[in-house]
C-alpha cells in the first residue's frame, strides 16, 4: 500500500483503502452471523421442547371414569400413566352418578406431580307419596313439607322419615338413598286413628253425651278418634247411665246394647222405735229412719225387722222420681215365762225385783231378763232367761240344797240347768242363714300325751275346761256370706282354679278382717260385739257377750276331737292314719299339680277348695272341721299355758302375743302333723288355706 503525506494527513492509495473497508465490513457481520445460528438453534430446540410427551400419573376414583383431554377421550395405561405434550390443556373426569371434574393442566415447565382426582357422589332423589295425600313430611325431625313430595334432593344415606296427617296414625319409615341420581321411592297407606263405633239402647231413643258434649239418639254410629271417652244416656223417666270406653285404631266396634232403666222412687221410712232392718225384695239395704232410692214401675216387697219386734210389711209400684214416706209402729213381740221350782214356793226375781213365788207365769216383751230364783236352805241360782214369741217358755228348775250343792262339780251343776230348760235354743241362726249349734260344758284334755310319737313341742298336753256353753257354725264362712260384710274381697285363683265362688269357704282374709266381720255381723243382729279396739288391736271382751266371734283354741279342740261323750279323736276321721276315702278334702292327688305332694293314695274330687259342707259332718254335726281350710282362732299363738290353776278355765289364749293362732288341716295338709287335730299354725295376714268359722257364747251363769 502506497502512502502519501500531506501536510499532516496521510492519504491511502486506492489499493490500501479497499482491504481496509473489508475488513471493517466482517467485524459487524460476524455477530450477526452468530446470532442468527443460535437463533436457529433455539427455535429448533423449541420445537423439539414443545414436541416433547411429558409423563403424569393420575390416580381417579372411581376406577371407570372417562378421561377427556382437550376434547378427546383418553385412556391410561397398565401404571395409570397418561403421556401428555407440554403445554396447558383442558382436563375433564366424568363417571355417570358423579359430579365431573374440569381443570386446566400446565405443564409447560418442569416434571408433573403425581394427580389425585376424586369424584363426588351426585345426590339421590327421594320421592314420598301417600294415601290420603297432603301428610306433612319429615326427614330426621325436619319438616319438608307435604305429600306428593317428588325428587327431593339428599346426600346419600339412611334417614328417618315420618308422615303426619290429621286424623291418621303418625308413620315413620327408614330409607335408604342411595345418592348417583337414582330415586328411592315410599308409597304409604296412612292407617285411620279412627274406628267406627256403634251404640243402641233398649228402649232406644236415649240422647247421647260423648265427653259432655251431645252427640245424637240412639241407635247411632259414629267415628271416634283412638282414645278414652265417658259417655252418658239420658232419657226421660229412665235413669242415666255412665260408662267410659276405649276405643282403639282402624276397627269397628259394636257395643253391647245398654238396658235402660227405669229412674229410681224414693221410699223415706221412719219405725217406732228406731234402727229397724228394711229388707226390699230379699235385700237388706240400711236401717231406719232413711231415705232408699227403690227401682220403678217393679213390684216391691218391703219388710220392716227390728229384733223382739213385731216385723211389718209394704207392698210398692213406684213411679219414675217419685217419693214416698211411710211411718210404721213396730210392736214388741211378748212372749210368757212359765217359772217351776222343785221344791215350789221359791221368790223368782226379775232384774232384781221380786215378782212371786214359784210356780209364777211372767208375761214379758222379748228380750233378756236375768232371773233369780231363791229358797231358803237351798242355794240361789241366776239364769238369763229369755221369752220365746208368741208362746209360753217353761222352765223347771231343781234347787240344790246347800249341804247337796258342795258335792256336785261345777259341769254337772251346768249341765244339769241347761237340762231343765225345756225350750232352751240348740240351735240359732244369723240374719243371712248361718246355723249354729249348741256346745255344753265339759273338761278334757287339749293337746297329746307326753309319750306319743313325732308329738310337736306345741301339743302339750293341758287339762281345759269349757265352763260357759256355746253355739258353733256347722260350716266355714262362706265367700257369699263374707262378701255382704266386704263386697270388694276375692279369694283369688291359685295356679289357674278358681278360690272364689260363692259357696266355697271365703280365704285370703286376716285374722283382723275375721274379727271385724264378726263384729258387723253383731251389729246387724242387735247383739253386743265380742270385740273391743284398744290401742289399734282388737281384745276379746270379757265376761263374753253374746256377740259372734272366733272360738277360743280351747274351744275349737274340743269340738275337733269329740267322739261319744269325750274329745279323744287325734285326726278328724278317728286315731289313725291313712284317711279314709273322701273324709275330707285334704292335699289328695288332685292337688299334686297345685302343690307339688299329696297324701298318698287319697282322692278327694277337689285341686283346691270345695264347696263347704261337701263331706260328711263330725260326731258334733260339724262340716270342714279338718280339711277345705284351717280356721282362725280367737288367741294369740302360744306353745306355753299357765301352770295354776289346772284345769284352765274358759281359756282364752295369753294377753299378750306376736302372732294369732290358726287350728286345723287344709287342703294343702299332706303330713302326719299337718293332719293332726291337735296341729297348729300362727300368723296374721290371709293365706289361700285359712278362713275362719262362728261361734257366740251362750250367757249362762251359775253364782
Amino acid at each position: 500500500m502506497t502512502t502519501v503525506t500531506q501536510g499532516s494527513q496521510v492519504i491511502p492509495s486506492p489499493d490500501e483503502g479497499d482491504g481496509v473497508q473489508s475488513k471493517r465490513n466482517y467485524r459487524w457481520k460476524a455477530p450477526i452471523l452468530f446470532g442468527g445460528v443460535m437463533a436457529l438453534v433455539f427455535f429448533a430446540g423449541s420445537i423439539w421442547y414443545w414436541n416433547q410427551s411429558v409423563p403424569i400419573v393420575l390416580n381417579v376414583r372411581p376406577a371407570d371414569a372417562a378421561i377427556v383431554l382437550n376434547g378427546r377421550n383418553k385412556i391410561l395405561d397398565e401404571e395409570g400413566v397418561l403421556q401428555i405434550k407440554r403445554g396447558k390443556h383442558h382436563l375433564e373426569v366424568v363417571s355417570p352418578g358423579y359430579s365431573a371434574h374440569r381443570e386446566i393442566l400446565d405443564l409447560r415447565f418442569g416434571k408433573p406431580d403425581p394427580y389425585a382426582i376424586t369424584l363426588s357422589v351426585l345426590p339421590g332423589l327421594l320421592s314420598v307419596v301417600t294415601q290420603p295425600d297432603q301428610a306433612s313430611i319429615s326427614i330426621d325431625g325436619s319438616v319438608i313439607g307435604q305429600t306428593p313430595l317428588i325428587g327431593h334432593v339428599l346426600e346419600p344415606g339412611e334417614y328417618e322419615i315420618l308422615v303426619e296427617a290429621e286424623n291418621y296414625l303418625p308413620h315413620k319409615e327408614k330409607a335408604s338413598v342411595l345418592g348417583k341420581r337414582e330415586r328411592t321411592r315410599l308409597e304409604v297407606s296412612l292407617i285411620p286413628a279412627w274406628s267406627r263405633v256403634s251404640l243402641n239402647t233398649s228402649p232406644e231413643g236415649a240422647t247421647l253425651y260423648l265427653n259432655d258434649r251431645q252427640v245424637g239418639k240412639t241407635p247411632i254410629s259414629m267415628d271416634l278418634l283412638k282414645g278414652r271417652y265417658d259417655l252418658r244416656l239420658e232419657m226421660e223417666d229412665w235413669e242415666p247411665q255412665q260408662f267410659s270406653i276405649l276405643v282403639p285404631a282402624n276397627q269397628t266396634l259394636k257395643l253391647p246394647t245398654r238396658a235402660l232403666e227405669w229412674k229410681h222412687g224414693s221410699l223415706h221410712l221412719s219405725t217406732i222405735p228406731e234402727g229397724a232392718w228394711v229388707t226390699v225384695n230379699g235385700e237388706t239395704l240400711g236401717q231406719t229412719p232413711g231415705t232408699f232410692s227403690l227401682p220403678s214401675k217393679t213390684e216391691l216387697s218391703i219388710s220392716v225387722s227390728l229384733l223382739d219386734h213385731e216385723e211389718r210389711s209394704i207392698d210398692l209400684k213406684l213411679d219414675p222420681d217419685q217419693t214416698v214416706e211411710h211411718k210404721l209402729v213396730l210392736p214388741p213381740l211378748v212372749g210368757d215365762l212359765r217359772i217351776e221350782t222343785k221344791p215350789t214356793k221359791a221368790e223368782v226375781y226379775l232384774d232384781g225385783r221380786i215378782q212371786g213365788l214359784s210356780p209364777l207365769n211372767l208375761e214379758l216383751p222379748i228380750g233378756d231378763y236375768d232371773i233369780e230364783v231363791r229358797k231358803a236352805g237351798y242355794t240361789p241360782q241366776t239364769h238369763k232367761l229369755r221369752p220365746q214369741p208368741n208362746k209360753t217358755a217353761r222352765y223347771s228348775f231343781a234347787l240344790i240344797s246347800e249341804t247337796q250343792g258342795s258335792k256336785l262339780t261345777d259341769d254337772q251343776i251346768l249341765r244339769s240347768l241347761i237340762a231343765q230348760k225345756d225350750d232352751i235354743q240348740k240351735e240359732v241362726v244369723s240374719p243371712y242363714g248361718y246355723r249354729l249349734i249348741l256346745i255344753e260344758p265339759d273338761t278334757y284334755i287339749m293337746g297329746l300325751p307326753q309319750d306319743f310319737s313325732g308329738r310337736g313341742f306345741d301339743e302339750t298336753p293341758v287339762e281345759m275346761r269349757i265352763r260357759q256353753p256355746f253355739y258353733i257354725g256347722l260350716h266355714e264362712v262362706s265367700n257369699r256370706e263374707f262378701n255382704r260384710f266386704k263386697s270388694s274381697h276375692e279369694s283369688g285363683i291359685v295356679s289357674g282354679v278358681s278360690l272364689q265362688s260363692g259357696d266355697r269357704p271365703v280365704v285370703r282374709v286376716s285374722w283382723r278382717e275375721a274379727v271385724e266381720y264378726c263384729n258387723w255381723l253383731s251389729d246387724i243382729q242387735g247383739l253386743k260385739p265380742a270385740y273391743q279396739l284398744v290401742a289399734d288391736n282388737y281384745r276379746l271382751i270379757e265376761p263374753r257377750s253374746d256377740g259372734y266371734r272366733l272360738p277360743t283354741e280351747a274351744e275349737w279342740e274340743y269340738v275337733a276331737r269329740y267322739h261319744q261323750g269325750t274329745a279323744e279323736m287325734i285326726y278328724p276321721w278317728g286315731k289313725e292314719m291313712p284317711p279314709p276315702e273322701k273324709s275330707g278334702n285334704y292335699a289328695g292327688s288332685e292337688a299334686k299339680v297345685m302343690i307339688g305332694q299329696s297324701v298318698a293314695g287319697y282322692r278327694d274330687g277337689y285341686q283346691a277348695t270345695s264347696p263347704v259342707g261337701s263331706f260328711h259332718a263330725n260326731f258334733l254335726g260339724l262340716f270342714d272341721i279338718g280339711g277345705n281350710v284351717a280356721e282362725w282362732c280367737s288367741d294369740y299363738y302360744s306353745y306355753t299355758y299357765p301352770t295354776s290353776p289346772r284345769p284352765l278355765v274358759d281359756y282364752a289364749g295369753p294377753e299378750k302375743g306376736a302372732q294369732r293362732l290358726i287350728r286345723g288341716s287344709s287342703w294343702r295338709s299332706v303330713t302326719d302333723s299337718e293332719l293332726r287335730s291337735t296341729g297348729k299354725r300362727y300368723g296374721l295376714d290371709g293365706a289361700d288355706d285359712v278362713g275362719f268359722r262362728l261361734v257366740r257364747s251362750y250367757p249362762i251363769v251359775i253364782e
